[in-house]
């Protein structure tokens, strides 16, 4: 999606879409679910690493993402640190929003059984509200912007299709700057973020 950069000085706020919980104070728990940042800013994709991590860290995360109900000591067990150690690494990994304490629900299973990914064309001088707004709404679960045919794509819960439909006409057709949406409703979620794993070693480019 092409940018006006006129806009460089303004403030490059980082948009998380994943609601979590608070992380004041977890007991001697690690986290109910662990989530990956997904971190994007306004003038393109950023670094979801922000912070250089070590092979401990991805230890951490890896064990975590199999068990993340995991204490501290099993953490520091597995992983042949002591539990301080482990500690003092999770404190660092949420502070920094590397991981982020979270209840990841199954929707269908809460009824909301009608899923929809929605494409969303819109003038980009009005990028930054429809953003904020498609953001906020309840019925959206995960909202991106996106290079290529969309300039975002949004997933969208909803009872049924009529509630759907509802939510497209009335909450997001309407908005200042929005064109046009095209909806592809979801039949069957096959893999989704908490299903994702860490793979072995560091992120490496393609060659």
């Amino acid at each position: 999606m092409l940018v006006n950069m006129s806009d460089s000085n303004r403030a490059r706020p980082e948009y998380h879409w994943i609601s979590s919980l608070s992380s004041r104070k977890i007991e001697d728990r690690c986290a109910i679910a662990l989530v990956m940042k997904e971190s994007f800013t306004y003038y393109g994709l950023g670094d979801i690493m922000n912070e250089q991590l070590d092979e401990l860290d991805r230890q951490i995360v890896r064990y975590l993402l199999n068990a993340p109900r995991a204490t501290y000591a099993e953490v520091a067990r597995a992983t042949g640190v002591s539990e301080t150690t482990v500690r003092r690494r999770m404190d660092a990994l949420i502070k920094a929003r590397v991981i982020t304490p979270a209840v990841i629900p199954d929707v269908r299973q809460l009824g909301y059984r009608a899923m929809a990914l929605v494409g969303i064309n819109v003038d980009l001088n009005h990028i930054y509200q429809v953003v904020e707004h498609i953001r906020d709404l309840p019925e959206v679960t995960s909202l991106h912007m996106t290079m290529g045919r969309y300039d975002l794509f949004a997933t969208i819960a909803a009872p049924d299709l009529d509630s759907l439909m509802s939510v497209l006409i009335h909450k997001i057709a309407p908005l200042p700057g929005v064109r046009d949406t095209e909806s592809f409703v979801s039949t069957r979620a096959v893999k989704i973020l908490r299903d994702w794993r860490l793979p072995a070693g560091e992120p490496s480019l393609a060659e």
